[in-house]
């Protein structure tokens, strides 16, 4: 049966008293039912003994039922009618009222049933009647005015047929009788506040989940709106850096270009800084959009040691540290390049948060496991601070910003990263002394299989005299495009849409090779959309989605596709690899 709502009660103390009062209703269907049983057992045990006449147990077990019904009509009308706030005291004033006319009916009970010379009769009677009162204590505690008036109707006969009889051992038990039932109404009191205190923490609990909801919802759409702000900075400058870098591989190739070499270079170091910021930027996207996979081989820590040896040396050599990595033959389990990842921004952050002193990257064994830790005699993180510099843009010593030191993305990404992978992330650190991160992995048997992955090899002239048809909105990075791929020895073609890529190739009768699209393109259309449009008239053509998107959402649906996915701005070096790659079987 269901509870229909009220309104808004106007106080805590109303609340909380229109609480107790539902509760009761709730409680009385079952309440009922048990006197029911109640009263068919005494009157089939009066009924046994013989000394009653039956036409007084009879009529005394219908004034049981009839209340019962009553009370059960009661309780129907109060969950069928949709109550207000002020109606609540007239349904618990009904509720006492029945309460008294259920304790008059079982204390008739005594004044018929009671024969003083009679014992085992008596004693049942008693049993009964004071096993009635003690449940109605546990069930009917949250309108506590019904209790009293039911205790004690129900009571006060048996008690005065014990206390008016003539032996002594009635008396005493009589008085025994009137201590209990002084001691059932202080203990009802006790759990009447138990209980309306029991309903005040839910209503605090209840209200603390509201605003933890409220505040949870506010999260994340300041998490959303920094999202879709970063994914659109992001897309709006990796177009032109992404143009910007395809016309530098084309100046590299050309004849006169020996002579600005060093301009070049330049401008390729500028370009590669900013592609480095945003790379990192794309990291967390994808790690948010969820289509970074965990993809877990056997290898040795060796080989990554070593690779961060060679590449960390010179930073710490320029920073004016002591960079120590002591080599190590253990055998792990693990993605080798989110683990390369984690604990390269690991070791970068230690060397560039280190002004003097040294770096140690080591493993060691645990427990079973193997800890990779990366120590350093830094400053120290304050205990208070341990675990917001995991989260996105924190870097406690860079108030002024500087951009050499990074986004504050690094311990973000390491975060995400381990995450992923399912291994422990631990920080120790001591302000003043230093900090220590460790990655927890498993510990591999040296013998274990170890599997080495290679590319395969590739040819220069693969690329000579293959059709290619690109798809671009932006006219900067069309001629771009062209020029690059043209001087690679391929065929090209260029639409700025999927329905005048169709008209072109059909027109042309060029057949491509390879299909190469930016994901986002106008009128909502998708590079997707415009690769199955050409796949329908050309289907052995393969496929490379470029895009500038760095939503999660744009990113997860762009990986979906299926199709090969890279990231403006795209080096030439990747892109001819890519290229290269997916043209191999054509």
């Amino acid at each position: 049966m269901k509870d229909k709502p009220t309104s808004s009660p106007v106080s805590e103390t109303g609340r909380i008293q229109a609480e107790m009062i539902r509760s009761q209703y709730r409680q009385s269907k079952h309440i009922l039912l048990a006197l029911i049983l109640s009263g068919s057992s005494v009157a089939v045990m009066l009924l046994a003994a013989h000394p009653i006449e039956s036409y007084v147990v009879f009529t005394w077990l219908v004034s049981v039922y009839a209340v019962s019904v009553l009370r059960y009509q009661v309780v129907c009308q109060y969950f069928k009618k949709e109550r207000q706030d002020h109606e609540l005291e007239k349904w618990r004033q009904r509720y006492v009222f029945f309460a008294a006319l259920s304790g008059i009916t079982w204390g008739a009970a005594a004044l018929l049933f009671f024969l003083p010379d009679d014992i085992l009769l008596n004693s049942f009677l008693t049993v009964m009647l004071l096993l009635i009162v003690s449940t109605s204590m546990a069930t009917t505690t949250a309108i506590l005015p019904a209790f009293h008036v039911y205790a004690v109707i129900t009571s006060t006969p048996l008690i005065y047929k014990f206390l008016s009889h003539s032996e002594l051992n009635y008396n005493i038990f009589g008085v025994t009788i009137l201590l209990f039932l002084t001691f059932l109404i202080l203990f009802a009191k006790f759990n009447a506040k138990t209980l309306r205190e029991s309903i005040a923490l839910r209503f605090e609990n209840l209200k603390l989940i509201e605003e933890l909801k409220v505040q949870k919802k506010e999260a994340e759409q300041a998490n959303t709106a920094k999202t879709k702000f970063l994914a659109a900075a992001s897309h709006d400058l990796r177009q032109p850096l992404h143009a910007m870098g395809l016309l530098l591989g084309v100046l590299e190739q050309a004849p006169q270009a020996t002579e600005l070499q060093p301009v070049i270079q330049k401008i390729k170091r500028s370009c590669g800084a900013m592609s480095t910021l945003l790379e990192t930027l794309l990291d967390i996207s994808k790690l948010d959009a969820g289509i970074v996979k965990n993809s877990p081989s056997y290898f040795s820590l060796d080989n990554l040691f070593s690779s961060l040896k060679s590449e960390f040396e010179v930073l710490a050599d320029e920073q004016g540290i002591s960079l120590k990595i002591i080599p190590s033959s253990v055998t792990t389990y693990a993605d080798y390049a989110h683990l390369e990842r984690v604990i390269r921004n690991l070791v970068s952050n230690a060397i560039r948060y280190t002004p003097n002193g040294r770096v140690t990257l080591g493993a060691k064994r645990h427990h079973g496991s193997v800890l990779i830790c990366v120590y350093d005699t830094g400053p120290g993180i304050p205990e208070s601070k341990q675990k917001i510099v995991f989260n996105e843009f924190q870097q406690l010593e860079n108030p002024e910003r500087d951009r050499s030191k990074g986004l504050g993305l690094g311990l973000a990404i390491v975060k995400r990263l381990t995450g992923i992978m399912g291994t422990p992330l631990h920080v120790v650190s001591i302000e003043g002394k230093g900090s220590c991160f460790s990655v927890e992995l498993p510990l591999c048997n040296q013998n274990e299989h170890m599997q080495e992955a290679s590319l395969p090899q590739t040819s220069n002239n693969v690329l000579v005299g293959k059709r290619i048809l690109i798809v671009d909105d932006e006219a900067d990075i069309l001629d771009a495009f062209e020029s690059l791929l043209t001087s690679w020895g391929a065929q090209v073609l260029c639409a700025t849409s999927g329905a005048e890529a169709e008209e072109r190739v059909k027109g042309k009768d060029f057949q491509p090779h390879l299909i190469v699209s930016d994901y986002r393109l106008r009128n909502n259309e998708t590079g997707s959309d415009v690769i199955r449009r050409i796949q329908k008239i050309v289907p052995q053509a393969v496929a490379i989605i470029v895009t500038g998107d760095t939503d999660p959402a744009r990113l997860k649906e762009a990986e979906e596709t299926g199709f090969y996915l890279l990231h403006k701005p795209v080096s030439t070096a990747k892109l001819r690899t890519l290229v290269t790659f997916s043209l191999m079987d054509t």
